[in-house]
């Protein structure tokens, strides 16, 4: 049988599972779902080296769905029964990967269907996953990579949605905005700037009755773009860095209160807050004079000599999230929440940097990143209460974002203020 051509992003062909080496195992730290097919050939299992596995399943009783028909009953460690002391899964080695669930054969696998066509991901809670994309020196980019027809996936998401028409332009936008994210003679703070005020342009444009004329207007800011006639921009003033880091902490808080079950992210986060002695939700001077000076003689010169770490961070974001979200009622709270996850990293890596001083290094973003995605971007409920927390605030989207991404530290260009990407 001949193979399948995938789209995946270039680091895939480097992926592999390292197993017992790995820092923080997958099968530990959250729910393991189980699709329907397997769960009825575990509950007929018979093998005496997985004696007891029925009893060790559940049905998923908030879900109607095949895919997460059940689930592992975890351990009060939070770990599955079918982890051995080895770190090897009990199931794969008694009988081969074919009988593990779907979620356990595909992850950190992530494939989306975009026009018809699959692409492929990976999901940053992996520790070997979250190296090949962070420290991918060459930048993320699709390529065609074939495989064989019986990997098994499970998809995540599609564009055009299932109940909804496409949009014309949308794999241009998204194009687009990736490009953005790539352009690296921007900052990274006004490349999100930038393409927020995209993503409000094109709402513009829609509302304004002139679909026609997007793409002809996405491709002369993607000609500006090439030219270099995109500059980061000096503004007038900046928001307020104590908001910011009031409204971070509100966001952290709001995660801790549902528990946080991965030691890893705990011993990040307590580092985090150590580091600026935030420990409270007051925040002093001492803790603002502890994240300035740790932004600009830590944080700051590391992420210059590591400077694709959070392009690639955001880039892979943007595919495996679908980015932009035209079929929502507003695309730009797709991009904010982008904004508010790259804000919140710098945060913590910044009192990370604080704590740890000059011992502070690219394995400890990797360790934040990694841990971080885990423990927040695979926890959908508080998700959605991260969105709507950032909606109390009242701000309009775009004006958050800019309050969420405004530039910190003491360097600040050299160049005249610049108006707005898409003026109208």
């Amino acid at each position: 049988m001949s193979k399948r051509i995938v789209y995946s992003l270039n680091y895939m062909a480097d992926f592999h599972c390292i197993g017992p080496a790995c820092e923080d195992t997958c099968c530990a730290g959250w729910r393991i779902d189980i699709d329907r097919a397997t769960y009825g050939r575990y509950e007929q299992l018979l093998h005496p080296e997985l004696d007891g596995l029925g009893g060790q399943i559940e049905r998923n009783p908030d879900s109607d769905r095949d895919e997460n028909f059940g689930r592992m009953v975890m351990q009060p460690d939070q770990r599955c029964p079918q982890l051995r002391s080895d770190q090897l899964c009990r199931i794969q080695a008694a009988i081969g990967e074919s009988y593990l669930s779907d979620v356990c054969s595909a992850f950190p696998r992530i494939t989306n269907k975009v026009e018809g066509q699959y692409e492929r991901s990976a999901s940053l809670a992996c520790p070997a996953a979250a190296r090949l994309i962070l420290l991918n020196e060459q930048g993320i980019r699709l390529v065609a990579m074939e495989e064989e027809p019986e990997q098994r996936h499970m998809l995540a998401r599609q564009w055009p949605p299932a109940d909804r028409p496409g949009v014309p332009y949308w794999t241009q936008l998204r194009a687009l905005l990736i490009e953005i994210l790539q352009t690296r003679t921007l900052r990274i703070e006004d490349r999100l700037l930038t393409g927020a005020e995209l993503l409000q342009a094109v709402q513009a444009w829609e509302t304004a009755g002139e679909p026609e004329a997007i793409s002809a207007r996405l491709a002369a800011v993607a000609g500006e773009l090439a030219h270099g006639s995109i500059l980061s921009r000096q503004r007038a003033s900046s928001p307020s860095l104590p908001d910011r880091m009031r409204l971070l902490r509100k966001l952290l808080e709001a995660r801790m209160v549902m528990g946080i079950p991965n030691r890893r992210y705990v011993q990040c986060l307590t580092e985090a807050f150590a580091g600026l002695a935030y420990t409270s939700s007051e925040l002093t001077e001492d803790s603002l004079t502890r994240y300035m000076n740790a932004y600009d003689c830590y944080y700051a010169p590391l992420m210059r000599e590591h400077s694709r770490v959070l392009e690639n961070y955001m880039v892979n974001s943007c595919y495996q999230q679908l980015l932009p979200h035209l079929h929502k009622s507003d695309p730009l709270i797709g991009w904010l929440h982008l904004a508010a996850q790259f804000a919140l990293v710098e945060f913590q890596l910044v009192g990370m940097a604080a704590r740890l001083e000059a011992r502070f290094g690219v394995d400890d973003v990797v360790r934040l990143i990694q841990s971080f995605s885990k423990s927040m971007e695979h926890a959908p409920l508080y998700q959605k209460r991260m969105i709507g927390m950032l909606k109390e605030t009242g701000v309009p989207p775009l004006a958050l974002i800019e309050q969420l991404v405004a530039p910190t530290g003491l360097e600040r260009p050299a160049a005249e203020p610049e108006p707005p990407l898409m003026a109208m």
